[in-house]
């Protein structure tokens, strides 16, 4: 296999980014005038399809954390928020399944004790 022309596919391929957890908490809580709207126009071209975006199990772990810690949001309403990034269709989940996390977030928002 020549591993040359692997490369050049995947660097002409559609641009991707890694979303990191900031940028997860600069979009869903839209508390800083610099980045987040940065990181809600980083979204919007992922929705669009004009960038594709990998997301780790570690990034969202630390932003639902943050999220319910520091910023005292509630389950469900955090639930909601990471239900609509992953469904993003240009986002692509590195370690886990979209359909890992959904059941995830069910048992994160049904059962209290977990947490």
């Amino acid at each position: 296999m020549d591993r040359t022309s692997e490369i050049v596919t995947i660097a002409s391929a559609t641009p991707r980014r890694f979303i990191d957890t900031n940028i997860l908490l600069r979009f869903i809580t839209d508390d800083n005038s610099v980045q987040s709207p940065l990181a809600a126009d980083l979204f919007d071209q992922i929705a669009a399809g004009e960038i594709e975006a990998l997301l780790s199990m570690t990034a969202l772990f630390e932003t639902v954390f943050t999220l319910q810690g520091l910023y005292r949001l509630e389950r469900e309403v955090i639930s909601v928020a990471i239900r609509a990034i992953i469904d993003a269709p240009g986002l692509y989940l590195i370690d886990a399944s979209a359909e890992h996390v959904l059941r995830s977030l069910e048992l994160y928002t049904s059962i209290r004790q977990l947490s």
